[in-house]
């Protein structure tokens, strides 16, 4: 790869994932919650002043029901849980979509203590296996003798490429809830 785009690649790479054993069993307010995922998850933000987390972000996950109701004014661990799993996914796939992949889990959590910890470290664990498989497709795409990424046209082609990628990534997710997670 090119140098720059081995260092973007790289940082990509890097960024953090809050792992289910830094998440204390304590309920915790909501204050403490934001505090916490922006202090295990601050160098995913794009910019300084983004948020990982807010109050309203909350309050309209909690509305939509992709969030379990709370009892009281404190957050569980699996509140929390449920919090990264919607991270995760809200900048790929609609409120709806995460609405109809979670309420059946939720379902089943209640009825069968299905484990939402287990779940989200499975998670974890595959994600950091298929870092380098995305790194590799990537680098095979900076590599091709085609692209002078010394050139703006050729830039845009492999950001148009690395979006295709995304897209292309987010289509097979959405035909996945589609059969799946029929709407009803």
């Amino acid at each position: 790869m090119t140098d720059g785009f081995t260092e973007i690649v790289h940082k990509i790479l890097q960024r953090s994932d809050v792992h289910v054993d830094a998440i204390p069993s304590l309920d915790l307010y909501i204050d403490q919650i934001i505090t916490l995922l922006d202090q295990e998850l601050g160098n995913n933000k794009r910019n300084e002043k983004d948020k990982i987390l807010t109050k309203t972000m909350v309050n309209n996950y909690s509305k939509q029901g992709i969030l379990k109701p709370i009892k009281g004014k404190k957050y569980s661990k699996d509140h929390i849980i449920q919090m990264l799993i919607i991270y995760s996914l809200k900048n790929t796939l609609s409120i709806e979509e995460i609405k109809r992949i979670l309420q059946p889990i939720y379902k089943l959590s209640d009825e069968n203590n299905v484990d939402l910890s287990h779940i989200y470290d499975h998670y974890l664990e595959l994600k950091e296996d298929k870092k380098e498989v995305m790194a590799v497709a990537i680098d095979t795409i900076l590599r091709d003798e085609k692209l002078n990424l010394a050139r703006d046209e050729d830039r845009l082609v492999m950001v148009l490429c690395l979006c295709a990628l995304s897209e292309f990534s987010k289509s097979v997710a959405q035909e996945l809830i589609d059969q799946y997670y029929p709407i009803k």
